[in-house]
């Protein structure tokens, strides 16, 4: 500790400004207040370095890695993505398209969640469709399933076509759900999806953390009294888990297999949420003023797992692998063994999908702290999937113009002007682009379509160097070859943005016998583009119509259910409070406005 006497009599602040000292801040975004602008100009800094993907206020940029450099130079994770898209309309037949298995020897099959009538009720069960199957009796006899025969499953698309016209896709939702079963479908798909991760990745010892946004702690923690419960998403969770983590059993390796059976389903997940400093509950943000967003630590042992600990976390000794948070986000948040993010609430026009994303996109680190970033390997095993109740399509659409937005900082057209004057750095000194090297490389830019007549990068240029077929540069340019390259690659190519995959939909790829001869020429034959001409009579179309309809088409009448109750003789204050103070007497029902009767339930 270095008292006032050994600055002679000094204030430390005078000490450190006579020194002009060089400041770096970083996440100067969150330092732009005035105070804090004022105290730091007290420092008389020689200069300021600021570090942030997301600056408030522009100033002297001298570096830049935006999103698209990190891409390219395999800095970050690849995206796929998993759109749970919801088509139709309620109150018709549900069905959501899991997926469809191939195989050499079988037709290809649908995996499919329908309802099933039984002798309690409709529930909600998973059936195995192929050909020809009858939807209405798989669902023994509901009438919301007339007509849906399966006429085609197409595995190099992954949709499934129905007799009546229907197409549904895997990962869609036929006819809207209610909310509940939206996000269970949801969580059911990131579990699977870090299951897969986890299978793939165990024998590199590295571990598979997903992370599920939510948009209030009451989904996940609900407190009564002095007892806390586990939320609606939190019992999907165990639910959904306990049944996947049998389902992929039978598939698993003796090691892996021992390591998910030490691990009870209620200890495998977390939260991570504000705390209220008075009652140490769990607390939406909004809730809690200025200051630690954490609250009271005392009950912080979630925050300071995932936020601080961040080693145990990432050890196979502790058994968190699903963390739920709030949608509120915070610097620090990423992890880089993040391999799953399931977006469990509405859109947030606050926080944008790059915010989110950004949360799983560092490079994955093993059990030894080293990092997968073999370049060989590097997206075989760092892909992020995002599980969204988005389709596939407005998801990566809406991310990638964030990207793009992200890049406006960037130029847009390789024109000469852009090149006079820029820097190659060479190991025998730097040397200054004039007009006539401009006019050179601008010149092997156009003769080789690497521009269009906008002066705009083409794709032909990101293919070429992708494969590493580029034209050879003029003679004068050979020198700085590095160099001029990277002054191409800062012009803003809208073809070089990631296009993030489709994880709920993978093609079915040709196998060896594509090539075959004997293949070859059935292909040659059947190979054919073909116009088929339908001609008919109005009339009798429009009569058949109404015959079928009058045979076939059936309403389900429109039911209402009353039930009558009273308040019991004797309650607590906690079963006011809790709505169980009052006893069923009698539930009656009616239909299409008739009389009530009663059903006999009590």
């Amino acid at each position: 500790m270095v008292g006032l006497d050994d600055f002679q009599s000094r204030k430390p602040i005078d000490v450190i400004r006579a020194n002009r000292p060089i400041l770096i801040l970083d996440e100067p975004q969150k330092m732009g207040g005035e105070a804090v602008m004022r105290s730091l100009g007290d420092f008389s800094p020689l200069f300021t370095l600021r570090y942030s993907a997301t600056h408030k206020k522009q100033y002297n940029k001298i570096y830049r890695l935006d999103a698209l450099d990190a891409y390219n130079q395999k800095l970050v994770k690849k995206i796929a993505v998993r759109g749970v898209a919801v088509k139709g309309l309620k109150g018709n037949a549900y069905l959501y398209l899991d997926g469809i298995q191939v195989s050499a020897s079988n037709p290809p099959v649908a995996s499919a969640e329908i309802e099933v009538k039984g002798a309690t009720g409709i529930r909600r069960q998973t059936r195995k469709l192929k050909k020809g199957d009858d939807l209405k009796v798989l669902s023994n006899g509901l009438d919301a399933y007339d007509r849906f025969v399966v006429s085609e499953i197409d595995a190099r698309t992954n949709t499934v076509t129905f007799l009546n016209g229907v197409e549904v896709a895997v990962g869609e939702v036929l006819n809207d759900p209610d909310e509940r079963a939206l996000r269970q479908i949801q969580i059911r798909e990131a579990i699977k999806a870090h299951f897969e991760k986890e299978k793939m990745l165990f024998d590199r010892q590295v571990k598979v953390l997903t992370l599920f946004f939510i948009d209030e702690v009451g989904k996940y923690r609900v407190y009564q009294g002095e007892n806390v419960l586990k939320g609606e998403y939190a019992q999907i969770f165990e639910e959904e888990y306990s049944r996947i983590r049998e389902e992929h059993r039978t598939m698993l390796d003796a090691e892996y297999s021992a390591y998910i059976d030490r691990i009870e389903p209620n200890r495998t997940h977390n939260g991570y949420f504000a705390i209220d400093k008075k009652s140490k509950r769990l607390v939406d943000p909004k809730v809690i003023g200025r200051g630690d967003e954490r609250g009271n630590s005392d009950d912080a042992d979630a925050y300071d797992l995932i936020l601080k600990d961040k080693e145990r976390l990432l050890s196979f000794d502790e058994p968190t692998r699903f963390i739920f948070s709030h949608s509120a986000l915070r610097e620090g948040w990423d992890n880089p063994n993040v391999f799953v993010i399931c977006m469990l609430k509405h859109s947030d026009n606050t926080i944008s999908r790059r915010q989110e994303v950004g949360r799983g996109m560092r490079l994955a680190v093993d059990q030894s702290g080293d990092r997968l970033d073999d370049p060989a390997t590097i997206h075989d095993y760092n892909v992020l999937t995002v599980v969204t109740s988005e389709s596939y399509t407005e998801f990566v659409t809406n991310l990638q113009h964030e990207i793009k937005d992200s890049l406006s900082s960037r130029p847009t057209k390789a024109t000469k002007e852009y090149f006079i004057g820029k820097i190659l750095v060479t190991p025998d000194g730097d040397v200054t682009v004039d007009q006539d090297m401009a006019h050179h490389i601008y010149k092997y830019l156009t003769s080789n379509d690497y521009v269009d007549t906008h002066d705009h990068i083409t794709p032909a240029y990101a293919a070429a160097k992708e494969s590493d077929t580029l034209a050879n540069l003029p003679l004068m340019l050979q020198p700085y070859k590095d160099e001029v390259f990277k002054l191409i690659d800062g012009v803003l190519d809208p073809s070089r943005i990631n296009v993030p995959a489709d994880a709920a939909a993978p093609r079915n790829q040709r196998n060896a016998n594509f090539q075959k001869k004997e293949f070859q020429e059935l292909w040659s034959k059947i190979n054919r583009k073909a116009a088929y001409t339908v001609s008919f009579d109005s009339n009798e179309l429009i009569e058949k119509a109404i015959a079928w309809l009058d045979q076939y088409l059936t309403v389900d009448k429109l039911q209402f259910t009353i039930q009558r109750g009273s308040q019991t003789e004797t309650a607590t204050v906690e079963q006011l409070i809790a709505g169980t103070a009052l006893k069923v007497d009698e539930t009656v029902t009616a239909s299409d406005g008739g009389s009530f009767k009663n059903n006999g339930e009590v």
